[in-house]
Order: C-alpha cells, then sequence, then structure tokens
C-alpha cells in the first residue's frame, strides 16, 4: 500500500517489495518529514477545521509508521544474520518511533485544546522540529553506505540547541503576558510536547552516530 499526501510518497506494506532494514529506516525518516510538515501547518494555519484535517492525517501517518516499527521488529525477529547488532537495529528502530509519536502527540494537543491563538514561537519550535527531520532524510541512507554522518550529529545538535532557546523564551512570555491560567495550561503542554520531540530527535541522532562508529 502506498499513500500520498502532498505530492510526497507515504510508505505502506507491499507484498512484493524485498524490503531490508535499511529500506525501513528509510521510510519511517521520510514519514518523520511529512508529519513535521503537517505539524507545521496545524502551528501556522488559523482555521479550527483545517487543523482537524491536518490532525487526522498525521494520526493516518503515524499508524503508517507503527506498521513499518512492526515490520522492522518482525524481520528482526525472523533474521539470524543482521547488517548491524541486533540491539542498535531496536534503538534504532525505537528512537525513530518516538519522534514520530512526539510529532503526532502535539499536533494532537493543538487541535484537542481548541487552541485559537497560536503564539508564532510555537511555530518556530515546530520549524526547528521540520529542520531536524530533513536533516535524518539525508542521514539515515549513509548508514547503508558506512558513510560519515557527523555533519548531522552536529547540525541536530545545534537545531536542539536552538530549540531549548525557543522553548525558554516561550515560557517566559506565556507566564509574563497571558493571564488566563487555563489558556497558560494549555500552551505549556503544547510547548513541553515539542521540547520533548526535539529532545527525541537528538537522541535519535546520537543513537545514529553510535551505530555509525561501532559499524565503521
Amino acid at each position: 500500500m502506498v499513500l500520498r499526501q502532498g505530492g510526497k510518497m507515504l510508505f505502506g506494506k507491499k507484498k512484493e517489495d524485498k524490503e531490508d532494514f535499511f529500506d525501513l529506516f528509510n521510510k519511517a525518516a521520510h514519514n518523520l518529514e511529512i508529519a513535521s510538515e503537517l505539524l507545521l501547518k496545524i502551528t501556522s494555519v488559523d482555521s479550527f477545521e483545517e487543523r482537524k484535517q491536518l490532525r487526522s492525517q498525521l494520526h493516518d501517518l503515524e499508524h503508517n509508521s507503527d506498521e513499518i516499527t512492526h515490520r522492522t521488529m518482525n524481520m528482526l525477529n525472523a533474521t539470524f544474520v543482521t547488517p548491524m547488532d541486533r540491539e542498535d537495529i531496536s534503538l534504532l528502530t525505537a528512537a525513530l518511533d518516538d519522534c514520530m509519536d512526539g510529532i503526532d502527540e502535539a499536533g494532537d494537543l493543538i487541535v484537542l485544546y481548541e487552541i485559537e491563538d497560536i503564539p508564532r514561537r510555537l511555530e518556530k519550535q515546530a520549524q526547528i522540529l521540520q529542520e531536524c527531520a530533513k536533516e535524518t532524510v539525508q542521514a539515515l541512507p549513509k548508514l547503508r553506505k558506512k558513510q560519515n554522518i557527523k555533519d548531522y550529529t552536529v547540525k541536530i545538535n545545534s537545531l536542539e540547541n536552538k530549540g531549548d532557546k525557543q522553548y525558554r523564551k516561550i515560557l517566559a512570555e506565556i507566564f509574563s503576558s497571558e493571564t488566563d491560567p487555563i489558556y497558560v495550561i494549555k500552551l505549556k503542554d503544547v510547548v513541553e510536547s515539542l521540547e520533548t520531540t526535539c529532545d527525541s530527535f537528538e537522541r535519535l541522532a546520537n543513537a545514529v552516530e553510535a551505530i555509525y562508529i561501532k559499524e565503521s
């Protein structure tokens, strides 16, 4: 099954495909990129109905990525000789899944909380996640060929630091300018979800770097 969103391909299961672990990692990374674009749209559009539609697409994509995760783990259980250590395959699979879950959660909270006025800095947080996802898409194929991924880890670390700054600034602005305590709590939950997801991308990059060093 192949789904399409915005002209891009979402990868589902197709029986005639002969997937290997690297194919599945790459597919999961591509889904992260598309998910980050959906999240960015959720933070930038004004229409609540449009946000709900985007959230629905994001849920579908998260389910698709769950399927990729299950296929990866099933393949791991059924494969005697693996291209890298079994625990590294499991680690990388879980790290990719954590990033997707974080993106899905952030988009879901924005819709569930019915947040009308989204601060500009929240959108900037989503942009940072999008950059992280794009860097991941470019980096993961290098594992197959054991190409150097140092630039990737440096870039993700820089983006995570940038995300930390946005996180602190938006919290300061929320607590200093907002008077509605319920609105403050809602925004704080979303901001923290975005920050946690940014941390997940850094953990993913660290996992990729550790695997590269071990396998090179």
